[in-house]
């Protein structure tokens, strides 16, 4: 797979995008609960997943399928941190 260059510009503008939103959005100092950990973990899951779809049916199910091993291997290592740490 060979994506051309104005599609690897803009994904890496999204991924610029959804830190600057990140940051923002977590500027000020507060006492984060359940409703806000569990809506903004649902936001970033639907967008990797929404990637994923992208990848999966622009490119073909091997790729897609790849993409969503990856994730979901770096999701349980996220996981596994937030429980030891």
């Amino acid at each position: 797979m060979h994506p051309p260059l104005w599609l690897r510009l803009a994904v890496l503008a999204f991924i610029v995008l959804t830190l600057a939103i990140d940051l923002v959005a977590h500027r000020r100092a507060h006492v984060i609960g359940v409703r806000e950990t569990a809506t903004w973990s649902a936001v970033w899951v639907a967008l990797g997943v929404g990637f994923g779809a992208i990848i999966w049916a622009v490119w073909g199910a091997d790729f897609g399928q790849q993409y969503f091993a990856g994730y979901l291997i770096e999701k349980a290592l996220a996981e596994d941190n937030v429980a030891i740490g």
